[in-house]
C-alpha cells in the first residue's frame, strides 16, 4: 500500500510499509518527474493509482479525482519516497489581435456602443443596463473615486466575466436572480447576452465582445511575463467629450540602491495614463510609487495646457499629502504630439510576434 499525504507546496508523500517494499518495488530516482494515473477513487482519502505499470493503493488526504493523470516529481528517495505535484505546462496562449484592440481605441468602441444602444430594436433591458454602467465607470471616476475603483473598472469591463461566472456556479449558490445581477454590472456579460437576444452573428456587439477578449489574452502575458495590466477607461465628461482613457500598471519591481556601501531594494509600482481632453489635448501622466513616495511626470503637447496643469499642481500634491504621500518631484513637460498619443498597448509587446493577457 502506498500512502499520499498533502504537504505545503502540493508535496505528495508515499510511504512503503516495510513489508511491501519488498514486494512491490518502484524504482524512483531523485528529481525524476512521474506520471501517476488515478483508476479508481474508492473513499475520499484512498484510490487506485498506475505507477510506472503497476498498480498500487494510495492513501492521501488531498483529493484524487478518478481518470485524472497526475504529474509527480520525487522529491527525495530516502528513507521514504516523497513526491510533489508537478504542473503539467500548459499550452501557450495564442497572441492578441493587436489590430483589434488598436482600432477599437482610435474609434472608441465604447462611445459607439453606447450610441447604438439606444437605437430601435436594441434589447431594452440590456440597453438600459450598458448605459448606467458605462455612466458608473466615469462618475466614479470623475466625482467621487474609491480606494476600490481599480478592482470595479477590472469587473465593470467585463475583464472577469468567466472567472465571477465560473465562482458562482461552483460556489453552488446559484439563487433566482444572483446571475441576472451579475450580468448587469458586467459588460461583457450584457455584450454577450444581447448578441443572443439579437441572434448577431456578426455586427458591433460581436466586434465589442471580441475586442474585450484580446484585451483579457493581452493582459494574460502581460501579467505573467511583465508584471503589467492594461485597462482602457471610458470617460465621459459634463461637456459632452466621450472619450476613452488607458490606464498602465505596472506591478511592484525591486529597484536597487547603494547608500554609505549597503545595498538595499525597494518594490515600486508604475502607472501611466494616457488621456485625450477637449481643452487639454493629448495628456499622458508618468507616476512612480515607492512605498508612500511619489515621483510623476506629465507629458502635454501645448503650452498653454502644460501652463494650466502647473497652475493646478499646488492643490493635487496638497491632496496627496493629506492621504499620507511624500511627494519627492512632479514635473511637467511639452512633447511632440505623437509621442504624447502613443498607444500604452505597445508598452506591453513583449517582442516581435508575441503578445500579451486577465481571462481567469
Amino acid at each position: 500500500m502506498i500512502e499520499i499525504s498533502s504537504l505545503p507546496l502540493s508535496k505528495l508523500k508515499i510511504t512503503f510499509p516495510s513489508e511491501a517494499k519488498s514486494k512491490i518495488p518502484l524504482a524512483l530516482l531523485r528529481n525524476e518527474i512521474i506520471k501517476g494515473k488515478v483508476i479508481k477513487t474508492l473513499t475520499s482519502q484512498t484510490a487506485l493509482l498506475l505507477i510506472k505499470g503497476r498498480t498500487v493503493l494510495a492513501q492521501s488526504n488531498a483529493p484524487l479525482k478518478e481518470g485524472t493523470v497526475v504529474s509527480l516529481k520525487v522529491v527525495d528517495t530516502d528513507p521514504m519516497p516523497t513526491l510533489k505535484l508537478h504542473p503539467t505546462p500548459l499550452a501557450k496562449p495564442a497572441g492578441a489581435n493587436m489590430g483589434l484592440i488598436f482600432s477599437a481605441l482610435e474609434e472608441n468602441i465604447w462611445k459607439s456602443v453606447m450610441e447604438k444602444v439606444v437605437e430601435p430594436g436594441f434589447p431594452k433591458t440590456e440597453g438600459t443596463h450598458i448605459k448606467e454602467v458605462l455612466t458608473e465607470l466615469s462618475r466614479d471616476l470623475l466625482f467621487k473615486p474609491k480606494p476600490d475603483f481599480l478592482s470595479a473598472l477590472i469587473d465593470k469591463l467585463g475583464l472577469r466575466w468567466e472567472a465571477k461566472l465560473r465562482h458562482l456556479l461552483i460556489s453552488k449558490q446559484v439563487e433566482s436572480g444572483s446571475i441576472e445581477n451579475l450580468i448587469k454590472g458586467d459588460l461583457k456579460g450584457l455584450g454577450a447576452r444581447s448578441i443572443v437576444l439579437r441572434q448577431e452573428e456578426e455586427g458591433f456587439l460581436n466586434r465589442f465582445v471580441t475586442t474585450l477578449d484580446n484585451i483579457q489574452l493581452l493582459n494574460r502575458l502581460g501579467l505573467d511575463q511583465k508584471q503589467k495590466i492594461f485597462l482602457p477607461v471610458p470617460m465621459h465628461f459634463q461637456d459632452g467629450l466621450f472619450t476613452v482613457g488607458q490606464l498602465l500598471i505596472q506591478l511592484p519591481q525591486k529597484e536597487s540602491h547603494k547608500e554609505e556601501n549597503q545595498r538595499t531594494e525597494k518594490a515600486f509600482f508604475k502607472v501611466t495614463f494616457l488621456l485625450q481632453m477637449s481643452i487639454l489635448g493629448p495628456l499622458r501622466a508618468d507616476l512612480t510609487l515607492s512605498g508612500k513616495t511619489i515621483n510623476a511626470r506629465i507629458w502635454l503637447t501645448k503650452e498653454d495646457a502644460k501652463v494650466l496643469v502647473e497652475k493646478n499642481l499646488p492643490s493635487l500634491i496638497d491632496s496627496l499629502r493629506q492621504h499620507g504621500f511624500l511627494i519627492h518631484r512632479i514635473e511637467c513637460q511639452l512633447r511632440d504630439k505623437e509621442q504624447v498619443r502613443q498607444s500604452l498597448i505597445k508598452e506591453m509587446i513583449l517582442e516581435e510576434g508575441q503578445t500579451i493577457s486577465l481571462r481567469a
